[in-house]
């Protein structure tokens, strides 16, 4: 039985939620996100916020989809309200990324530029070429394009040289012996 489906989510003032058809959609002024449910979870509402439970509670597998459904929805309300944030950081000699319009175009030791192209709904500003910082209000498709990012230079495992987040530790190998 999911401990996290039965926390409730606090809605807080200002934030509108609306669920037809297996939709959800939370709004916060100009803010909208939306996202499908799983068909064997209900919502159930209460005066202060929303907590979730499965149609039938026989299997863990139902209890597992509402604590899942519980977390994106939570997600979905902190990201009309905060928004979300992550911090990028290129490391090695002649790495740099610029902005050219919805492009980012990435200088990475390799004989090209990666040219990588923001999707709706992401901000970015760059701060002395190397230092990226990301913002949305959609934590499933910021984290995706992060990760996309650091995909075109893994940090490499001995010198730590790549794409990376701020904050990440990095194990990095010690160099062969004779």
């Amino acid at each position: 039985m999911s401990r996290v489906a039965k926390k409730e989510i606090a809605i807080p003032s200002g934030v509108q939620y609306d669920y037809t058809d297996g939709i959800i959609t939370i709004s916060n002024g100009n803010k909208v996100l939306k996202q499908s449910l799983h068909p064997e979870v209900e919502i159930v509402k209460t005066d202060s916020g929303l907590s979730f439970k499965p149609a039938d509670t026989s299997g863990r597998v139902h209890w597992a989809m509402a604590g899942t459904t519980r977390a994106l929805v939570a997600n979905m309300v902190k990201g009309v309200t905060e928004g979300f944030k992550i911090d990028l950081q290129l490391v090695g000699v002649g790495y740099r990324a610029k902005m050219d319009g919805r492009k980012v175009v990435f200088t990475l030791g390799k004989s090209h530029p990666d040219v990588f192209m923001l999707p709706e709904g992401i901000e970015i500003s760059i701060e002395k070429d190397v230092n990226i910082t990301l913002k949305s209000i959609d934590k499933q498709l910021l984290g995706q394009v992060a990760a996309n990012m650091m995909a075109l230079r893994k940090p490499d495992a001995y010198k730590g040289k790549g794409v990376r987040m701020v904050g990440k530790v990095l194990k990095l190998k010690e160099v062969k012996k004779k």
